[in-house]
C-alpha cells in the first residue's frame, strides 16, 4: 500500500507539472468558458533519495474549465479577479513529496514525510509578448508551517498543429518545507546519516510543453522538466541527486 501511495503521488506531481503549463495561453486573459479534457499518459521521475528507485507510472490526465472555476491536475483554483491582461486567483494543490522510510535503508528509522494539502494566491500577467506567473502557497494542515513562493514566464509558440511553451522559473521553500523533507533531525542521526538542518531554498527550473493537435477532439502531448536544487536541498546526507527530472507524455479528449 505504501508503494501504491507514493507511485501515485509522484504521477500526480508530473500531471501538475503538465497542466500547469497547459494553463498558459499566449494572449490576454480568457472570459469565462466551459472546458474539459480527459486522457491517459505515461512518465517518468527520477526519485532524490538515497537508495531509492526511479519511477515510471501511469497518468490520468484532467483538465476542467467552469467559469472561473478550474482543475488543473492536482491544482484547483478560483479566478475572483480579472481584468484585459492580469487575473488573480485563489488556488489549492496538493504536495507529493516525501517518502516512506522503507523506501531505502538510508531512510529507515527516519519515519514517514506525508504529503500535503497548499492554499493560497495565485498572480498571471500578460506582458503583449508572454505570460508571468507568480503563486505563493502555505501549509494548510500543519505538517510542516511551511511556504513555497513560485515565479515564472513563459511563451507559447505555434506552427501548424503543433505548439511549443516553454517556461522558466524559480521556486522559493521555506526552511520549514525543506527541513521536514531534507532534513535529519538529531534523534534520526546515525554513523551513515549525521543530524543535517536545512535553510530555505531557491530552486530554479526550466521546462518544456509541446502538444500535437490531431483535430478538434483529440490531441498528444509532452512534457519535460527539470529542476536544479539548491545546495542546501542536494548537501543532504539522504537526498542522492542536485536535481528532480520529470517526463511525461500522454493523449487526450476534448468534450
Amino acid at each position: 500500500m505504501k508503494k501504491f501511495t507514493k507511485t501515485t503521488g509522484i504521477s500526480m506531481i508530473a500531471l501538475m507539472v503538465l497542466w500547469c503549463g497547459t494553463g498558459w495561453a499566449d494572449e490576454p486573459v480568457e472570459q469565462a468558458r466551459s472546458i474539459t479534457n480527459l486522457g491517459l499518459g505515461v512518465g517518468f521521475r527520477n526519485d532524490v533519495y538515497r537508495g531509492s528507485d526511479d519511477l515510471t507510472f501511469a497518468v490520468p490526465l484532467i483538465f476542467m474549465e467552469r467559469g472561473n472555476f478550474y482543475i488543473k491536475g492536482t491544482l484547483a483554483g478560483y479566478q475572483f479577479y480579472k481584468q484585459q491582461n492580469l487575473s488573480l486567483d485563489l488556488i489549492a494543490q496538493w504536495r507529493f513529496d516525501g517518502y516512506d522510510e522503507d523506501d531505502s535503508p538510508f531512510l529507515t528509522g527516519m519515519g514517514d514525510r506525508k504529503m500535503n494539502i497548499e492554499g493560497g494566491l495565485g498572480l498571471t500577467y500578460f506582458d503583449g509578448w508572454g505570460l508571468w506567473r507568480f503563486s505563493f502557497l502555505n501549509d494548510l494542515r500543519g505538517e510542516y508551517d511551511g511556504q513555497e513562493v513560485s515565479f515564472s514566464y513563459g511563451k507559447q509558440f505555434t506552427r501548424d498543429k503543433w505548439s511549443f511553451l516553454p517556461i522558466a522559473g524559480i521556486l522559493w521553500n521555506s526552511s520549514d518545507l525543506t527541513n521536514y523533507y531534507y532534513g535529519v533531525e538529531p534523534q534520526f542521526a546515525r554513523p551513515w546519516r549525521p543530524a543535517y538542518s536545512v535553510g530555505e531554498a531557491w530552486n530554479p527550473f526550466v521546462s518544456l510543453l509541446t502538444n500535437y493537435q490531431f483535430n478538434e477532439k483529440w490531441s498528444a502531448m509532452a512534457v519535460v522538466r527539470y529542476q536544479f536544487f539548491d545546495s542546501e536541498i542536494s548537501d543532504s546526507p539522504i537526498v542522492e541527486d542536485d536535481y528532480k527530472l520529470t517526463l511525461l507524455a500522454g493523449l487526450t479528449y476534448r468534450f
